[in-house]
């Protein structure tokens, strides 16, 4: 017995001595480098990323998305809604004689979105000069918006005096419809020629004189040659409505009115026309006012007259039918030229 305990002792000292020999002749395992562990970090790194990429997106990122998405729809959509914008035009005098060297002063917009994506959220506005040449022609080209404005006209020794709103819609519509520029057909400006201008006797400003017309028919004799209510002034009005005294104002009323000239004629005038000029015929004593204007009532009529010495003249005319009381309001403007010309530019 003891001498198999001796021997089994012997066989594990020699087995624990032959471990202890491996274990102190193998090559022992260094730990990484900077190198090696920053190789390792961005590997690691890649994996995740790769994961992520491969992973579906959130509702939020995908809300956000979809939101990028529709502001760069609609910036786009407005930047592409800046035309090409054309214009002609001619400049000339009260005798529709061409003008040179007149300098013309312009503005166009431009339409663009912005970063949250807002419709039309940052017009601006662009100005611009170009001279007539020698037939008084002119040209805007080479740029694009919506709306070209013609601001004034100058010229040494020639006024302008705008008749209304130079304002020409390219994109979209108006209540006159969007502008088509013509090359053959030039729109028409005209300058007064200081040393040929008319000497007119003129009456009402800007906003006009008043005139009260009764209700019941009884007629107004009104001078244009003195601008105030004469009885032998040269312009009667005549209103007729019903009722004829009006407990309020703006009270629906039936009306109707007639503009005569005593002892000479009248006739209605364009409020676009290009020149302002008297014709030499078509007058008669008495119109009616426009029928078509009857339901609004306020809009400005114009007209022509001839006197009974042969004179003539230019009105404009702005009825309110539905004031309260026993009478309506009429403004008048009047312009009359004494020197028997049917010019009236000035």
């Amino acid at each position: 017995m003891k001498g198999r305990a001796a021997l089994f002792a012997g066989a594990v000292a020699i087995l624990l001595f032959a471990l202890l020999a491996a274990w102190m002749l193998a090559p022992q395992k260094q730990p990484p480098s900077d190198t090696q562990q920053a190789r390792l970090e961005d590997q690691a790194k890649d994996v995740v990323n790769a994961k992520s990429a491969t992973a579906a997106p959130s509702r939020e990122d995908a809300q956000l998305l979809q939101q990028q998405e529709r502001t760069k729809a609609v910036f786009k959509a407005i930047e592409g809604t800046n035309v090409p914008i054309n214009f002609w035009g001619k400049v000339v005098d009260q005798n529709e004689r061409s003008i040179a060297g007149v300098a013309v002063r312009y503005s166009y917009s431009t339409e663009h979105g912005n970063l949250l994506g807002v419709a039309w959220g940052a017009q601006k506005i662009h100005k611009g000069e170009v001279t007539t040449d020698a037939t008084g022609l002119f040209a805007v080209n080479g740029i694009k918006g919506h709306i070209l404005t013609i601001e004034t006209l100058m010229k040494e020794g020639f006024n302008y005096t705008s008749k209304g709103a130079k304002v020409f819609n390219y994109y979209g519509s108006t209540a006159s419809g969007k502008f088509i520029p013509k090359p053959a057909n030039p729109v028409l400006f005209v300058m007064v020629n200081k040393a040929t201008a008319e000497p007119l006797v003129s009456y009402g400003g800007d906003f006009g004189k008043t005139m009260r017309l009764p209700g019941d028919g009884s007629p107004v004799r009104w001078s244009v040659s003195k601008g105030h209510a004469d009885p032998n002034g040269e312009l009667q009005v005549t209103l007729k409505r019903e009722p004829a005294v009006l407990a309020r104002v703006g009270r629906p009323v039936t009306w109707s009115v007639k503009v005569g000239v005593v002892g000479g004629g009248i006739v209605e005038a364009s409020q676009d026309e290009p020149i302002r000029r008297a014709p030499e015929e078509g007058y008669v004593s008495t119109l009616d006012y426009p029928h078509a204007e009857q339901k609004r009532g306020v809009p400005a009529r114009s007209f022509y007259i001839k006197t009974a010495d042969g004179m003539y003249g230019r009105i404009e005319l702005y009825l309110y039918p539905n004031d309260d009381g026993p009478t309506a309001r009429c403004l008048i403007k009047s312009s009359l030229n004494p020197n028997g010309s049917r010019n009236f530019e000035r």
